[in-house]
Parts: C-alpha cells; structure tokens; sequence
C-alpha cells in the first residue's frame, strides 16, 4: 500500500488493529519502566527518611513510616557513602540502606543504587558525628584516612567551587543552623580527596566492594548500580591529581574492573562525564583525538568490556553515543548494540566486544 511504501503503517493495512488518540490529562501517572524520574533518599544517619520525617514532626516516634509515598516515581534512588557502609575496618552496617529498599520496594518502586566511595558532598547537612566537616562530605571512611590511624591513606584538600582556590573556600567560619538550614556563606565549601594511588586504599576499596556485591547482587529488587569510584560523588571528575596520564587510566580501569567483579547480575551506570576542571592534574581537558579523550577516562576501556556498564549523565552520553554509533562499521558484527535508558534522564548506551585493552587491569 502506498502508506507502506512510505514506510509508515496505516491501520487501513490490519484490520484488528486500533486507533488511539491520546488525550492529555493530569488525573494519571504514566510510568515506564526504565525511564523517569527519580525518588532520592539519603539513606545516611540523621539523614535517611526515618529522621527526616522526625524532624518534621519531633513528635513522631523514632522509626516511625514515613508519611509520604510519591506515587508519581517509580523510582527509589537510594544514596549512601563507603563510610556510612564500613564504620570500621571490615565491621559492615547495610541496616539504613536494606530499611530504604524495603519501604520504597514495599510501595512498587524501583530500586536504583548511588553509593559512593568518593567525596559525596551534600550542601546544608553535616553529618551528627562528624566535627571536620562543615557540610555532609563523606565517601571514603575516616578511618582509613586518619593521619593518625592505622591505615594513614593521604588526602588532598580541594575546593568544592572550581573558580576558588585554596584558603578562599575554607573560611574560618561556625556551622551555624537556621530556620531553613544552612546560611550559604556558613558553608566550609571543602572536600578531601584520597590518593587513589595509594595501594592501601586500592587493597580496601576493593574490599570493600566485595563485601558490597557480596550483600546486594543476589537483591532482585535493586535494577541498578551506579558505578562510583573517582571524584566528587563519583561522577569521574574533580578527583585525585595522578601522578601520570598512565596511572590515571590504570587506576579508573581497576575500578570499573572490580564494580563488575562485585556487581555481576546487575546494570552498572557509569558516569560519562568530561574533566572540566582545571586544577585536576595531569591536565586532560584537552585531548587532541576523540579517542584520546576515551582513553584518559577509561571509557573505551569500560564501554568496549564484556561486563557493558552503561553511561549516565545525557549531556556527555549524547557525546559518547554519537561516537560510538558513527563507528558502528568498525565494530564487529557479533557485537550487541543497544541503547537505553535507565533512572532519572540517564541516556545510555552499552556496548559488548571482545576487543583486547592495551592496559590490563590489576585483579
């Protein structure tokens, strides 16, 4: 028929079928699966939505259900920090997130999982023990990083603005609440960075993640996992000065190694995001290839492996997915090419081939 012709189909062509004319209405909530936005919970001390809702009403009883069920998300992001999950060496508390999964998966939702083992900076809440930290700035655990503990890792202080420098960000100033939280010129606008290098903090990091996959993999309820592990709450950038563009690509291309070793039954979301600033060294905002540009981020590495984690964040996907799919002829035919999305407006692409990595991650 000429609408086949066309290309289109026309429902002249099938009898059983029905025409539809959506109508738009506010009196219901389409949800698809895979797609939409995004319920996020802190799932931290003093943080999670058990306190939350005492705080509302100091009447409430400690632990008692949170009033509010969201009924337009289908989603239940669930955030907590490497920190929070190992108070102490290999000693593991999973009590806040596993309560977060059972009341949001309770209600239908979709579990989505953002833990990070970086800086996770959350402006206007300091966590209750923590005297350092002006704001939430927790990812790897203090313990680990106490220069006077027994484990000594290294930090760097940086700033959480990349316009400022050091001291301009760390102004000698109280945490001070108010009414409505923080005044924005209280905050310590500062975060402290591990060396990544370090093999200490590689051996417990990767520790770490064992235990992690070992608890949550198995959990049908959770869809997917945001594969953190460099930078400011781990989205790969603002992180750790390398020592070289070749320790930087080995260390990013361990972790994507080891989340997938840790997380084999589920969907890992990798954050597709440039290094923007500019005291991030060595400098790698500039690449002169594209390619190059995949590779000082471990991105060919991840998107070409086996284990396919997808990327999250549209902006830089929409840069990563262009690429990949202008070299469809160069990757082989037994390669599986799929695009999706997944979460809150997280684009996303993976990509399977059996192409060999010039670097080879530890194990």
């Amino acid at each position: 028929s000429p609408s086949q012709a066309a290309g289109r189909v026309s429902p002249s062509d099938h009898p059983d079928y029905t025409v539809v004319h959506p109508v738009e209405t506010e009196d219901i909530h389409v949800d698809n699966p895979g797609m939409g936005w995004e319920l996020i919970d802190n799932a931290i001390p003093g943080h999670d939505i058990y306190s939350t809702k005492k705080h509302r009403d100091p009447n409430a009883p400690v632990g008692s259900e949170p009033d509010q069920t969201y009924d337009k998300f289908g989603n239940a992001y669930i955030l907590s920090t490497w920190a929070e999950l190992e108070p102490q060496p290999g000693v593991y508390d999973w009590s806040l997130v596993d309560r977060a999964i059972d009341h949001w998966s309770a209600q239908g939702k979709r579990i989505q999982f953002r833990i990070a083992t970086d800086p996770h900076v959350i402006i206007g809440y300091k966590h209750p023990d923590a005297d350092r930290h002006e704001v939430y700035n927790r990812g790897a655990p203090d313990w680990l990083t106490d220069p006077e503990g027994e484990y000594a890792v290294p930090t760097t202080p940086k700033c959480h603005d990349a316009a400022s420098v050091l001291p301009d960000c760390a102004p000698p100033r109280p945490w001070t609440p108010d009414q409505g939280g923080l005044d924005p010129s209280q905050y310590k606008r500062i975060y402290y960075v591990p060396d990544y290098e370090n093999a200490t903090y590689q051996s417990r990091l990767r520790s770490f993640l064992e235990a992690f996959g070992a608890h949550y993999d198995s959990d049908r309820r959770l869809e997917t996992v945001d594969l953190m592990g460099y930078g400011e709450w781990g989205e790969w950038h603002s992180g750790h000065d390398f020592s070289s563009i070749e320790a930087r690509q080995q260390f990013l291309r361990n972790v994507v190694r080891w989340w997938s070793l840790a997380f084999p039954h589920k969907v890992l979301g990798l954050s597709a995001s440039p290094e923007y600033r500019s005291d991030v060294l060595p400098d790698v905002r500039n690449p002169a290839t594209y390619e190059e540009f995949k590779a000082w981020s471990a991105f060919d590495f991840a998107l070409l492996t086996e284990r396919r984690p997808t990327c999250r964040r549209p902006v830089a996907t929409r840069v990563v997915y262009r690429s990949v799919l202008s070299s469809v002829a160069a990757i082989p035919k037994s390669t599986n090419l799929r695009a999706h999305t997944i979460g809150s407006q997280k684009a996303s692409i993976a990509v399977a081939s059996r192409k060999a990595s010039p670097i080879t991650p530890t194990t």
